[in-house]
């Protein structure tokens, strides 16, 4: 897989070397960064709409000289809220002679991106949860399921990366947390067959367990 990654960015990297001379992108400190990539997935950041035009017409211009297609059903434009009065409406974007559309929701490396950069937390929940049915044949209930500690860590390793996969670049609120705090808890319990009733660390006391998130 790493191999693959090297060999894709070094196909790419005369491309990638001319939009970081060209485009200054956003920044961090003192850094540009005007696009991110990661295996043949390529993300273009920037702050105003000509800027964004003229990064997508080098990224077209590269894909015919190079005669590679890029994928129009994976390609949008998705604009955060800031404190500018441009509106997602006003801009157009066009690569190739065709228009890009502007999402309001986006998938990009399997998170869910919105214009607000806010967490669907009820779909993260959802995930989880199906993890976990999927887990109860294999003993993940109380009475005669698996052992405590290996629930502990079926939870771990199975539920917890799909309840928080992505939430590190997400704008999370207090009331997110203790949402997806309260979706463990009672997971837990359920899980070693105590009352909804039970202390509030009882769960994770007796599995072993820690907060979702720090």
């Amino acid at each position: 897989m790493f191999y693959l990654r090297a060999i894709t960015k070094r196909y790419n990297n005369p491309l990638l070397l001319q939009i970081e001379d060209k485009f200054s992108g956003v920044t961090i400190g003192c850094i540009n960064i005007p696009q991110v990539t990661c295996a043949d997935d390529l993300a273009l950041i920037t702050h105003t709409p000509e800027e964004m035009q003229g990064m997508i017409d080098s990224v077209g211009d590269f894909a015919q000289r190079e005669r590679y297609c890029i994928n129009p059903t994976k390609s949008s434009v998705l604009m955060y809220k800031n404190s500018s009065k441009i509106k997602s409406d006003d801009c157009k974007y066009h690569m190739c002679g065709k228009l890009l559309p502007n999402e309001i929701n986006t998938t990009h490396l399997g998170i869910q991106r919105n214009t607000s950069n806010s967490a669907d937390i009820e779909n993260k929940i959802n995930l989880g949860r199906r993890a976990a049915y999927s887990l109860m044949g294999a003993g993940l209930h109380c009475g005669n399921g698996l052992k405590q500690d290996i629930c502990a860590r079926l939870w771990n390793s199975e539920i917890v990366p799909r309840l928080t996969f992505g939430l590190e670049v997400m704008n999370l609120k207090n009331k997110d947390i203790n949402v997806l705090e309260a979706f463990q808890r009672k997971s837990l319990k359920q899980i070693q067959g105590l009352p909804d009733k039970a202390p509030k660390y009882s769960s994770f006391s007796s599995t072993k367990e820690s907060h979702l998130l720090k």
